[in-house]
C-alpha cells in the first residue's frame, strides 16, 4: 500500500522526472512525443490561419486603396471640369459685357463720356480720403 504523500508514477518511473497525472486524466497516447507533435501541429495550423488572414487583409486593403484612388481620380476630373466651365463662363460673360458696353458707348457717346468723367471724379475723391 502506498503512503498518503506518494504519487502513483507507474512501474520503473522515477518520481522526479515523471509527468504529474491527475486522477481520472487519461495517459497521453504516444507519450510525450505525441503531445509535442500535437502541439507543433496546432502551432502550424495557427500560423497557417494567421498567414491566410494576413493575406486576406492585404487583399482587402489593396482593394480599398484601388477604390480610393479611383474616387480621387474621379474627384480630380470633376474639379477640372468645374474649373474649366467656370473659366469658360467668366470669359464668355466678360466678352458679352464688353460687347454691350461698346455698343452702348457707340450709340450714346456724349452721355458715356460724361458718365466716365463723373465716375473718375468719384474714384479720385474716394482715394483722397
Amino acid at each position: 500500500m502506498a503512503n498518503a504523500g506518494t504519487r502513483n508514477f507507474g512501474p520503473n518511473l522515477d518520481p522526479l522526472t515523471a509527468p504529474e497525472r491527475r486522477p481520472g486524466q487519461p495517459a497521453p497516447e504516444g507519450g510525450e512525443s505525441g503531445l509535442i507533435a500535437t502541439v507543433k501541429e496546432k502551432a502550424q495550423d495557427i500560423a497557417e490561419t494567421a498567414g491566410n488572414l494576413a493575406g486576406q487583409a492585404k487583399e482587402k486593403v489593396q482593394g480599398l486603396t484601388a477604390a480610393a484612388a479611383e474616387s480621387v481620380v474621379g474627384a480630380k476630373d470633376t474639379v477640372q471640369e468645374w474649373a474649366a466651365a467656370g473659366a469658360r463662363w467668366t470669359g464668355e460673360t466678360a466678352a458679352e459685357v464688353g460687347d454691350q458696353l461698346t455698343t452702348l458707348i457707340r450709340r450714346y457717346p456724349m452721355p458715356a463720356l460724361l458718365a466716365s468723367f463723373a465716375l473718375g471724379f468719384l474714384i479720385a475723391r474716394a482715394l483722397k480720403r
